[in-house]
């Protein structure tokens, strides 16, 4: 069988995801693998070992060639287009069995017209299902029809629903398939051998309560919000507290962050980092800090922030609703807000202070290993 992992995007989790399914090549050594993915892999690849594997082999395409987040539907269209057309070209060209996608939604709807030989497995991140009363009949319109279309053309081999069992079942009684299928959030162990103490490196004293935010920021994981809470503080809460942002921060919040961190960091501290951050940094701040802040306004998906929760026993600050909601809420990984209201997140910011809080425990990184997410690749591959 040959299969082809195709990817456009290789920021945050797709990197990490294209890694274990580069391992479950290694399981399958009478398999041939592609891995189709743009140029700017060969830029952040190091921070993986890819051991050289006679199964695999790697192509690549210009970074420009697809919209890396399309924002109106008539780009989600057009991605999907040039994507499908692409893709059904290189799938015929070489004999293609099975493609692999860490992001299935961009092969809808097009799929069906230009990939005719190879059969797609690939991941859902955002389940409607959660947010189906707050979604505009138009929204809610549109996400049946391309739940539809999922369900009943062929070329959607399996449709994998991250870490949302109750959801893939719902949907398979919905549309009377079994083409979705649960797959775990793998959580990425951090090496806290290697952690620096971010206190002493950024002068952030040991009697303050430092709260993280870190990974991709943009407009959906509440970094503006964040800063407008930090403004709402009373004089002694901000000589109390110290907020750290590490990781890229979106174009589409770029000004207005900014413009709030101007105005705010003379009155209270607050560290950014403006780029990409590898893991060892990651596991500076979970070591180092008192709670990690997910207010997310998406929270129909996961994050992969709460197995660091899990990982450090260090609590996420999550919005109560959503696969969010329910997932922070089953394994007890936090603290859950109401809403993402500057005054909410002052509230628990107070909890924290005061450690009215649970320690989260390691069950959530039980439930979700790396070994178990390769397994159900390698059996949705295979099946």
């Amino acid at each position: 069988m040959k299969v082809l992992v195709f990817s456009h995007l290789t920021g945050g989790h797709h990197l990490e995801y294209l890694h274990h399914v580069y391992d479950v090549a290694a399981m399958s050594p009478g398999d041939n693998f592609v891995f189709l993915l743009p140029q700017s892999f060969i830029d952040v690849r190091d921070k993986f070992i890819w051991e050289p594997l006679s199964n695999v082999s790697f192509d690549y395409f210009e970074d420009s060639k697809f919209l890396d987040d399309p924002s109106t539907i008539s780009q989600m269209f057009s991605n999907s287009y040039r994507i499908c057309k692409y893709l059904g070209r290189y799938s015929k060209e070489n004999k293609v069995d099975v493609i692999y996608s860490n992001h299935m939604i961009v092969f809808v709807p097009f799929a069906p017209i230009f990939i005719k030989q190879a059969k797609i497995v690939g991941v859902i991140y955002r389940i409607f299902l959660h947010e189906i009363d707050e979604l505009s009949w138009k929204q809610k319109t549109l996400d049946r029809i391309k739940y539809f279309i999922m369900s009943c053309f062929k070329v959607y081999k399996r449709v994998l629903i991250l870490n949302d069992q109750e959801s893939a079942d719902q949907l398979n009684s919905l549309y009377h398939t079994n083409k979705f299928s649960f797959l775990p959030d793998p959580y990425l162990p951090l090496r806290s051998e290697n952690v620096t103490d971010i206190r002493e490196q950024y002068n952030i004293e040991n009697s303050k309560t430092l709260f993280v935010h870190f990974g991709a920021m943009n407009s959906n994981k509440g970094t503006i919000e964040i800063l407008l809470s930090v403004r709402e503080l009373t004089q002694d809460e901000k000589e109390k507290y110290t907020f750290f942002f590490a990781g890229r921060i979106a174009e589409d919040i770029r000004e207005e962050f900014y413009n709030l961190y101007e105005r705010l960091k003379d009155r209270v501290q607050i560290v950014v980092i403006d780029q990409y951050c590898d893991y060892d940094f990651f596991a500076s701040l979970c070591t180092a800090c008192n709670a990690i802040l997910t207010p997310y306004k998406r929270t129909s998906q996961s994050s992969g922030l709460i197995g660091y929760a899990s990982q450090f026993g260090k609590p996420v600050i999550a919005p109560s609703k959503g696969l969010l909601g329910n997932l922070v809420g089953k394994y007890k990984l936090g603290l859950l807000i109401n809403d993402c209201t500057p005054q909410s997140l002052i509230s628990a910011y107070k909890k924290v202070e005061n450690s009215q809080f649970v320690s989260p425990s390691k069950r959530y990184c039980d439930d979700n290993s790396i070994e178990s997410f390769k397994e159900h690749i390698l059996k949705n591959i295979n099946a």
